[in-house]
C-alpha cells in the first residue's frame, strides 16, 4: 500500500457517517476495488469473536489485504475473520498487536490465508480479542474487490 493511498484513506477517516464506510473504486471488467473502513471499539473487542456488522457482497469478492491503524492502545492482540460460509475467525489477520499507535498488520506473519483469495457471497467479518480490551480504539481496513453480479 502506498503513502499516497493511505495518505487519502487518513482524509476519508473524517467524511464516514457511523461506524462502517465503503470507498470505490471502479477496476474495468473485473468489478470494484472497495476498502472497507469498521471502527473497533469495547463492544466489538471484549475477548469473544464478534461481529463486525460488515458483511462481503452477495456476489462474491477477492480479499485483497487488510490493516489496523491502532487510536488507543492496549495491550492484547486482535484476530480479523470471516463467519459464515467460510468461518475462518484468524482468516485475514492473526493475532495482531494493538500495544502500539499507528498502522499494525502490515507483516506477513500477520495476514492470514484467506488474503489473496476469494470470499463466496455474503460472509460477515469478525475480530476477536486477546482478552478484554475494552480502552482499545481502532480502526479496521480491509482492501477487496467486489466481483460483478
Amino acid at each position: 500500500m502506498t503513502h499516497t493511498v493511505r495518505k487519502r484513506l487518513e482524509e476519508l477517516e473524517g467524511e464516514v457517517d457511523g461506524d462502517i464506510a465503503v470507498t470505490s473504486i471502479s477496476v474495468n471488467g473485473l468489478g470494484t476495488w472497495k476498502i472497507a473502513t469498521i471502527s473497533l471499539g469495547a463492544a466489538e473487542l471484549g475477548g469473544a469473536e464478534t461481529n463486525t456488522s460488515f458483511t462481503f457482497p452477495a456476489n462474491g469478492a477477492i480479499l485483497l489485504d487488510a490493516w489496523i491503524k491502532v487510536t488507543d492502545a492496549e495491550s492484547g492482540t486482535i484476530d480479523v475473520g470471516t463467519q459464515g460460509t467460510s468461518n475462518d475467525p484468524d482468516g485475514i489477520l492473526d493475532g495482531v498487536s494493538v500495544a502500539t499507535l499507528g498502522y499494525v498488520g502490515q507483516v506477513l506473519a500477520a495476514k492470514g490465508l484467506l488474503l489473496n483469495g476469494f470470499i463466496t457471497g455474503a460472509d460477515p467479518v469478525s475480530v476477536t480479542a486477546s482478552g478484554d480490551l475494552n480502552s482499545c480504539a481502532a480502526t479496521l481496513y480491509i482492501s477487496y474487490i467486489e466481483l460483478p453480479a
